[in-house]
């Protein structure tokens, strides 16, 4: 348990209940996409508090480490809870137009014997681009223990970069804002 993961987890379901607005959902999307949020980084439970936790930049190998958590999640949410379509949506939740993983090194997200059940299913994706977004939003928008809180302005800069193509839940999430 890590109170910041938590608090984070609850926000991207927040955001991605909002974001759904825009992709005029159904109910049963809408069951797949909040739990989505909530438990996009359940992976961080097998992961030291003591790493999350730590100030300033991460060593390319506590990276590698913290990159693991898509693929703990993956198999908590197949093994413990039974739920793969969620763990299929949650794997692409760091996956950005100019890098991301853990696509990028799919072969390593799930131990051998252990099938990834990546369907590429266009609701998955699209919910796990709807999870992706509201993630790196949320992450950026607040202090964490190695950044400050970005601007509204920064966040958006940052994530033009990240994600090509069209932008409306970055223009809605700056509206809100500057409300």
């Amino acid at each position: 348990y890590h109170e910041d993961t938590y608090r984070h987890s609850y926000r991207v379901a927040l955001i991605c209940a909002y974001l759904s607005n825009f992709e005029h959902l159904n109910i049963n999307s809408l069951d797949l996409l909040i739990p989505a949020g909530i438990f996009h980084d359940i992976g961080k439970l097998k992961i030291s508090k003591a790493l999350l936790d730590k100030p300033g930049e991460l060593t390319p190998k506590e990276k590698r480490v913290v990159y693991q958590h898509v693929r703990l999640g993956y198999l908590i949410l197949c093994k413990d809870f039974q739920k793969p379509e969620l763990a299929e949506i949650i794997c692409y939740h760091h996956e950005h137009t100019d890098k991301g993983y853990p696509r990028r090194e799919e072969r390593r997200c799930v131990p051998r014997g252990f099938e990834v059940r990546r369907s590429n299913n266009p609701l998955f994706m699209k919910l796990g681009e709807i999870v992706a977004f509201a993630d790196m939003y949320d992450a950026l928008r607040s202090k964490r223990s190695y950044k400050p809180a970005y601007s509204i302005e920064k966040v958006a800069e940052i994530m033009k970069k990240q994600f090509k193509g069209d932008l409306i839940y970055l223009d809605q999430l700056v509206k809100i804002n500057s409300n």
